[in-house]
């Protein structure tokens, strides 16, 4: 019983440290980026906006497109991305779908189902769900990105600043 407890703790120590190294490589990653202040704003809001968008599971992708796009920095694009994540997903798309419904007329989802409804009315439904959180998306994900361009800009230009010395 007492070799088993030590064994968890180790198995938990490691694991512990292993999160530890992958911290401090993404801090030495940012510590070592060659890039203008311009370019890692631009990789922030490129990857902030793409993390307001409904595309489960390839955001990273996304993000790192639009930034290399933009010319922006794809490290900081992929580093910002992870403001959307299995815990603020649910969260995050319920406010971007109420939004939406500001900007598109869609009746609520759980008020259009009905029993015996044909598969092509409960597609367009799903449709309509669709454009409403995508619109919602939009109108959450510019001015998100436009903001953290700018408060990206002043914490590269600060961190930079403050790296030389």
């Amino acid at each position: 019983m007492r070799l088993r407890r030590h064994l968890l703790n180790l198995q938990r120590l490691l694991r512990c440290q292993q999160q530890r190294r992958t911290l401090r490589y993404v801090y030495l990653k940012l510590k070592r980026l060659r890039a203008t202040p311009p370019e890692i704003a631009r990789g922030f809001a490129a990857g902030i906006f793409t993390s307001m968008m409904p595309l489960f599971g390839v955001q990273t992708i996304f993000a790192v497109g639009l930034a290399t796009l933009i010319r922006g920095n794809p490290f900081a694009a992929a580093l910002s991305t992870w403001i959307s994540n299995p815990l603020t997903f649910v969260p995050l798309y319920m406010l971007n779908f109420k939004v939406g419904q500001q900007f598109v007329d869609t009746q609520c989802l759980m008020l259009s189902l009905q029993p015996g409804m044909s598969l092509a009315a409960l597609s367009q439904l799903g449709l309509a769900c669709l454009l409403t959180l995508t619109v919602g998306c939009l109108m959450m994900g510019i001015p998100l990105a436009t903001v953290s361009y700018f408060v990206g800009l002043q914490l590269a230009y600060r961190w930079q600043r403050d790296r030389r010395f």
